[in-house]
């Protein structure tokens, strides 16, 4: 990364970087759980790292954070269905709204 870093700086240009990590979405099959691996790498999840320090703070407990996640789950999913079940756009519509060339 270093490297990169130096040559961008330098007029050396883009670097592409190949950064291999596990997915941390809850049920998926490809992520380090569901593919029956151990990694550390959960543990530097943010959004793990901020689920704990709001039951160490007290600011909520654990069933009420299980209840926000499944909101936002059902949320979610609501939205896929929506957007799924909705016309496709139409080709001529692309660019509009699009205020920069």
């Amino acid at each position: 990364m270093e490297q990169a870093v130096e040559r961008a700086r330098n007029g050396g240009g883009p670097t592409l970087l190949e950064c291999k990590t596990y997915r941390n979405y809850v049920d998926d099959e490809l992520s380090a759980e569901g593919l029956g691996l151990s990694t550390d790498l959960p543990v530097s999840d943010p959004i793990r790292k901020l689920r704990q320090k709001i039951l160490e703070l007290g600011l909520a407990s654990s069933k009420e954070l299980s209840r926000i996640e499944k909101e936002i789950a059902t949320s979610v999913d609501d939205s896929v269905d929506f957007a799924k079940s909705g016309d496709l756009p139409r080709p001529e519509d692309a660019l509009t709204q699009v205020f920069a060339p």
